[in-house]
């Protein structure tokens, strides 16, 4: 996707609430992005009704609007090979940004955010730098479930689940 594209898919997401009914009412229409191509994979609503996207960037977002600070987490990994990950909150109107956290370049392409009782979730795929950003951070997986089968599987060797021993 290019960045008109983004736009668009924007405007669509932010086109309803849950309380629209049947019929679809434009709330708002506005370009976020930046001059390098993003895409916008997932959206979803918070109980207080704010809306969340998740997707990634071609570059550093820069200048939003109102003075937001970009939350930045991690530096750019020395290998990159995923994306750039955002995350951006918006009011329930999608008339104001309220928040945004990015990602530094290659270490994580998102691709899902949704709303929970503990709060928002973000998937995707990441490279194993972010283990470094992640690993003082409570009730997050400290390292990949299947760290010692990859890191086997890399050196050639192959490893034996307990339960086929």
């Amino acid at each position: 996707m290019n960045r008109w594209t983004t736009g668009l898919v924007m405007m669509v997401c932010c086109v309803c609430s849950a309380a629209a009914g049947p019929r679809l009412e434009l709330l708002r229409a506005s370009y976020f992005g930046t001059a390098e191509n993003d895409d916008l994979q997932s959206a979803c609503a918070g109980p207080d009704g704010t809306v969340y996207l998740a997707g990634n960037v071609g570059t550093t977002v820069e200048n939003l609007p109102g003075g937001i600070e970009v939350m930045r987490l991690g530096k750019a990994a020395a290998t990159p090979r995923c994306g750039r990950g955002l995350v951006v909150r918006l009011d329930a109107d999608g008339s104001n940004v309220l928040a945004c956290a990015e990602f530094g370049k290659g270490l994580v392409s998102v691709t899902t955010v949704q709303w929970g009782k503990q709060g928002v979730y973000v998937a995707g795929y990441a490279d194993e730098a972010l283990e470094q950003i992640l690993k003082d951070v409570p009730g997050l997986i400290k390292t990949y479930p299947l760290r010692k089968q990859v890191e086997a599987i890399k050196a050639g060797k192959w490893i034996v689940a307990p339960s086929e021993t």
